[in-house]
């Protein structure tokens, strides 16, 4: 498995270890914003991303319905379920834990709700979804595809 991610540019390549990645990203997104790319399609936010624990925090239905997937809510205990082509992630609001496809795993950072809107780790629910998360330095862009 590759241990970093390498990015180019015109000018100059920057190899970044995947594991500071997202803290290459707070760094960025503490000077300004985030922006999230999905199949091409850059959007825009009610509730602008944030980041937490290094992690960015994305609003969960309107970026997952941009993706067609389906969101379920259950006001009752908080949890929210995203389900797309076969594969289904559920979690709760400031719970660490995710069940996805039926197992339990751990997120560094939980689904928080900011302004009324569930926000979630990006790349977490993404890449356990099946889609691939690109992170661009010199944009501060977040691109999500399949």
């Amino acid at each position: 498995m590759n241990n970093e991610i390498i990015i180019e540019t015109d000018i100059c390549s920057i190899a970044i270890a995947w594991d500071d990645l997202d803290n290459e990203i707070k760094k960025l997104t503490e000077a300004g914003k985030v922006y999230v790319k999905i199949q091409g399609e850059m959007l825009g936010f009610e509730v602008p991303p944030v980041i937490e624990n290094g992690r960015t925090l994305v609003p969960l239905r309107f970026i997952f319905e941009k993706m067609v997937a389906k969101v379920d809510w259950d006001p009752n205990t908080a949890t929210a379920t995203v389900t797309d082509q076969g594969k289904s992630v559920s979690f709760s609001i400031d719970n660490k834990i995710a069940t996805v496809d039926g197992i339990q795993k751990e997120m560094d950072t939980p689904a928080r709700l900011i302004n009324g809107k569930t926000m979630i780790p990006l790349r977490f629910i993404s890449e356990q979804l099946g889609y691939k998360v690109e992170w661009d330095v010199a944009t501060s862009t977040a691109t999500i595809s399949r």
